[in-house]
């Protein structure tokens, strides 16, 4: 069952609520922060806010399916202090295939672009 994601960023098009994230605002997001209602959370490149509620989790483990989260590697490393010995695995593709699909991310600032192909290399 694919853990959905809570972003602050703006709905592209195709996208609607809950596929493939909830949307909400940076304010909301923050204060969710605060509230402690956040399984992990981080900022990335784009300054837009990402995280997975506990609720989310509560959802995935009520479903009684196993959870999969889509999360960087702050993600992992927060996770992996909440529940030790939960296994991860980290699937990507080539660099160049990486490359092509952020270029095609038509919501991206071409100064972002830059920074995170940077994360992308070794």
């Amino acid at each position: 069952e694919r853990v959905i994601t809570t972003v602050t960023r703006k709905m592209r098009p195709k996208e609607k609520e809950g596929k493939p994230y909830y949307f909400i605002t940076e304010e909301k997001f923050r204060q969710t922060i605060q509230d402690g209602e956040f399984f992990e959370h981080a900022q990335h490149y784009n300054n837009n806010l990402y995280g997975t509620t506990k609720a989310e989790m509560v959802r995935v483990e009520d479903s009684g399916r196993i959870g999969i989260l889509k999360i960087d590697y702050q993600g992992v490393e927060e996770t992996k202090e909440l529940i030790p010995n939960i296994l991860c695995i980290l699937i990507t593709a080539p660099l160049d295939i990486l490359e092509k699909r952020i270029y095609k991310a038509i919501c991206l600032k071409r100064w972002c672009i830059p920074m995170i192909l940077n994360k992308l290399r070794p």
